[in-house]
């Protein structure tokens, strides 16, 4: 077993004992990542994967702030010139160069010389950097910029995987800002100011049901409760899905049935909304077949990836209150008929019933 290994191993069993011990070590593991073999940036790649299972089961601590730090400083430290002088790729950090190299591969002849190894350090990197990905904006531009480049891949299996690492990017932008020295830090406006900047980018992907679990964390944060802005967000990303046929349109109106499902009152007690349920666990696993399996067959190891993550049945119903207001039910209708708009039926069928919940006066 290798030391990074060690690193997966014990992070991922035993997080509240070597997590904080393995804090000095992370530069380490970061340089790995640009190590002269294949193997060694697997492995390095494998134990930022443990990391991340780490400290997103402990509570929060002055370890995720350091970790946060490190990770913020790799991907921002200007590399040295290279040979063609250009100033652009000396401000970019090589590990950004390196991205971007692995992320426009098509046919790699081994996982860490293409996208699966790009976007597992990538979502690791999201989730280590935490809420500092949305105040770090030089970090949070490379990482999105880089991940649209998969949302445009010619193979879907990385079109599904990047919508994968995108939830990590959900995930940290509803985290809460990270401790300093042992204290809650303060958020000022700036920060206010940039994390309303990223939020129409994170909400934009809508596949593979992304735009399910986006509209599931808003509502289900009761930090957020306070606030008409998640909820009217929530509404946005609905007509974004409408206005699309095939599966988003779909999960769309699955999701509505379900913000509306309180109606009836016959709804199942829900669990508490838990942000880690954004979180694609299986992705940072070693176990997870990303880096054995052949290119070709990549379909049948990522669709796995997509269980135990959050889905229609997470998202919270709206309260009679909510149902009740004006602008809620105009956007809620709205989206609907921009939904039906997308429905095929043949001329001697019916209206399927479910569809009819919304068109309903029950909630009056």
């Amino acid at each position: 077993m290798t030391h990074f290994q060690a690193i997966y191993e014990l992070c991922e069993y035993l997080p509240e004992v070597f997590v904080p011990a393995f804090v000095p070590i992370v530069p380490s593991v970061l340089s790995n990542l640009l190590a002269n073999t294949l193997t060694l940036r697997a492995q390095a790649c494998h134990a930022l994967g443990g990391l991340v299972l780490g400290l997103t089961s402990l509570p929060r601590s002055s370890a995720h702030t350091k970790i946060s730090s490190m990770v913020a400083s790799y991907l921002t430290s200007p590399g040295t010139p290279d040979k063609s002088g250009s100033p652009t790729k000396s401000m970019e950090a090589p590990i950004i160069r390196t991205l971007r190299a692995t992320m426009s591969q098509v046919e790699p002849e081994q996982p860490a010389q293409g996208p699966v190894w790009a976007l597992s350090v990538m979502a690791s990197f999201i989730v280590l950097l935490n809420s500092r990905l949305c105040t770090n904006s030089q970090a949070n531009h490379a990482l999105c910029n880089l991940l649209a480049m998969g949302l445009k891949h010619k193979k879907s299996s990385i079109r599904a995987m990047t919508c994968l690492a995108w939830r990590c990017l959900s995930w940290a932008y509803l985290q809460p800002p990270l401790p300093v020295d042992g204290e809650e830090s303060e958020v000022n406006e700036k920060a206010r100011k940039l994390k309303r900047a990223h939020c129409k980018i994170i909400m934009s992907v809508l596949e593979c049901q992304t735009g399910i679990a986006n509209i599931a964390a808003l509502l289900g944060d009761q930090t957020l409760k306070a606030s008409e802005d998640p909820l009217r967000l929530c509404l946005e990303v609905l007509k974004s899905m409408t206005a699309k046929a095939g599966h988003s349109c779909y999960d769309a109106t699955q999701t509505m049935m379900q913000m509306v499902s309180s109606i009836s009152g016959e709804q199942d007690e829900q669990e508490p909304w838990d942000h880690n349920l954004l979180l694609p666990k299986s992705l940072f696993s070693m176990s997870n077949g990303l880096f054995t399996t052949e290119y070709k067959n990549l379909t049948q190891v990522i669709r796995p990836l997509f269980e135990n993550l959050a889905s229609v049945g997470d998202v919270r119903p709206l309260t009679r209150e909510e149902l009740t207001t004006d602008w809620v039910l105009t956007g809620l209708m709205t989206a609907w008929k921009s939904a039906l708009g997308h429905l095929e039926l043949c001329d001697e069928a019916d209206m399927p019933v479910c569809l009819m919940i919304l068109l309903t006066p029950n909630c009056s």
